[in-house]
């Protein structure tokens, strides 16, 4: 799995690629150097002895320490991310429903064997910007290229996403109609089955359009099974939040 600690000699160069990324990372006696390029292909290779292209920019970093051990390890984006059905969705009062979202995970490299020493984060793909909320307030967010599907069959299985399933609980008195959903992935951990990533699961409940809407983050959805977590949220929430969710399109501004 790409996301096991490997250990460098002095000089060596090994290659990852994880969906469209490719990273080459080189160890010298005094420095940890990477270099990183996105290709559009989607495949998947672990610590694999290569060198780097000629002409690729180099990132460098001073070692540390002497510890020569290296962990490339999937994280959720640093932002939210808006997602969108494939049409305008409304959901009656009183009534549930869910969507399966695919969310492109990103790369966090560091070294030692628990990974504890943090030198960045990459996306594996580069995703458009996005607000989410009005003129007043709102969100920076990633506009993710997919749409929510009904069933996790229907989402593309691929190395570099995580299935995240958004449970909708309208509790209001009106139908709720959006056709934009904003993902706090801050608060999203990561799982792994025997063929893809997970999230933790979403569940939003919906209480009118002036509150806020009630947001629990459980643990992986039934479909995932006995998949084992990988790496925890960059913010570990033990309690509900209260955030916006939904939006309209004359609630979506694009940047």
């Amino acid at each position: 799995m790409f996301w096991e600690p490997v250990t460098f000699k002095v000089d060596d160069c090994l290659h990852w690629q994880v969906g469209p990324c490719r990273l080459w990372v080189r160890r010298t006696e005094d420095e940890w150097q990477f270099a990183i390029q996105r290709d559009g292909d989607s495949g998947l290779v672990t610590a694999q002895a290569q060198e780097a292209p000629p002409g690729v920019a180099w990132i460098r970093w001073a070692a540390i320490t002497d510890d020569y051990t290296f962990r490339v390890l999937p994280v959720m984006p640093d932002r939210p991310v808006i997602v969108r059905p494939d049409s305008a969705y409304s959901l009656p009062p009183e009534s549930d429903s869910h969507f399966y979202v695919s969310i492109p995970v990103w790369l966090r490299l560091c070294t030692g064997s628990e990974g504890n020493n943090i030198l960045r984060d990459e996306p594996v793909s580069v995703l458009s910007n996005s607000w989410f909320g009005d003129s007043m307030e709102g969100h920076l967010c990633y506009a993710l290229k997919t749409t929510a599907r009904r069933s996790s069959r229907q989402l593309r299985l691929l190395p570099h996403l995580a299935a995240c399933r958004v449970h909708i609980r309208n509790r209001s008195e009106r139908v709720l109609a959006f056709e934009r959903l904003c993902i706090h992935t801050a608060h999203l951990r990561i799982y792994r089955d025997d063929k893809r990533f997970w999230t933790n699961q979403v569940e939003v409940t919906y209480g009118g359009e002036i509150q806020p809407d009630a947001i629990h983050y459980t643990g992986a959805p039934k479909p995932a099974g006995d998949a084992k977590v990988i790496t925890e949220a960059r913010q570990p929430v033990k309690q509900g939040i209260f955030r916006k969710s939904f939006a309209d399109l004359r609630s979506f501004v694009r940047v």
